[in-house]
């Protein structure tokens, strides 16, 4: 399969993903489900001890394939797990996922990353990455910590990089410990005490 028919493919699922969790969003507070704690656990007991392995695996795929934005799994996490269990499968899915990325990127080389992204995105961090390996690695770290930042890609294109893996989980596992506690925090808000 062509690069070009991947990202369109990808676009396509994006979309539909994205008007399902829109759907569900709207479902959920117009019926009042994610306000209700006592529904989620009744959702997730029904799904028993697979609940955290059913939502990691969704936080894995989210990354490769992003039918559901990194922002909506990360608050969904916080409603159905609670603050800390949130929090903490949140952190493992995110950076399980971005490992997962950046591992393949590693292994298959760029025409892995061609599949996610066109030219002309991977041409601009590319640039960044042949600057300077130092450069690339302080513009890593500081866009992991940014909101709205291509992640996922970054992730690829770190993999394309000499960056040894431990570092690349290093700056990846501590950077985004903000995030995902700002997210975390901000749903535990919204929630009913």
């Amino acid at each position: 399969m062509k690069p070009e028919t991947s990202r369109r493919i990808l676009k396509i699922v994006s979309v539909i993903g994205l008007l399902a969790v829109i759907g569900l969003a709207v479902w959920g507070f117009a019926t009042g489900f994610f306000t209700n704690q006592e529904a989620i656990r009744a959702v997730l007991e029904r799904a028993g001890i697979w609940a955290p392995a059913v939502f990691l695996l969704i936080h894995f795929m989210q990354i490769l394939v992003p039918v559901i934005p990194g922002g909506a799994a990360l608050t969904v996490g916080v409603i159905m797990f609670g603050p800390f269990w949130g929090f903490l499968y949140n952190m493992i899915g995110n950076c399980g996922g971005s490992l997962i990325a950046f591992l393949l990127a590693r292994r298959l080389g760029r025409a892995f990353v061609e599949h996610f992204a066109d030219e002309e995105q991977i041409a601009k961090y590319e640039q960044k990455l042949t600057q300077s390996e130092k450069g690339f690695t302080a513009f890593f770290a500081v866009a992991i910590l940014l909101p709205f930042m291509p992640d996922d890609l970054l992730c690829m294109i770190a993999g394309l990089s000499k960056m040894p893996t431990r570092r690349f989980l290093l700056i990846l596992c501590l950077l985004k410990i903000p995030t995902i506690l700002v997210y975390s925090l901000g749903a535990a808000a919204i929630l009913p005490h």
